[in-house]
């Protein structure tokens, strides 16, 4: 049962002890500069342009990778450009941690829109690496696309 239920109010002693158990540090209570410190923190308080320009100063490429902080994108050392190669497909790099196959992106370019997900961009010579503009077909769907390529089969096959 709470205090409040109760009709009493808990003591001093009691109110120091709740308020060290909140703050998970037992016997701890925050000093007067320290609240108002966390109050501010909590009203999103922003840092000041010179503080922030000391943060970015301290926190360079050396010094991040002294403390074994991973580096991405174009200044990591695993930068290679922004092309990555998934056989047989290649992938251009966008946005952090999203990469988009390159004929998708060539074919977006072309019909100046995003492709929907479920379409499908066709090789038609079937080289996965030849990503020219006449050797791309969009397809709606993957039926469409796998009766693309039966429909090849059936004029070079017979």
């Amino acid at each position: 049962m709470s205090l409040a239920r109760t009709g009493r109010h808990p003591s001093e002693e009691t109110k120091v002890k709740l308020r060290a158990a909140c703050l998970g540090r037992p016997g701890h209570i925050p000093s007067v500069e320290t609240r108002a410190k966390m109050s501010a923190a909590a009203q999103g308080k922003k840092w000041s342009d010179e503080t922030r320009q000391k943060m970015r100063e301290y926190w360079t490429y050396e010094v991040r990778k002294k403390f074994g902080e991973s580096i991405s994108g174009a200044r990591g050392p695993a930068w290679k450009g922004g092309i990555a190669h998934a056989n047989p497909y290649e992938f251009i790099y966008i946005r952090p941690k999203f990469y988009l196959s390159k004929h998708r992106l060539l074919m977006q370019k072309l019909i100046n829109r995003k492709l929907i997900t479920k379409e499908q961009v066709h090789h038609v010579n079937k080289k996965k690496k030849d990503n020219r503009l006449e050797n791309l077909a969009l397809c709606s769907n993957l039926s469409a696309h796998n009766w693309a390529h039966t429909e090849e089969a059936k004029i070079f096959f017979g």
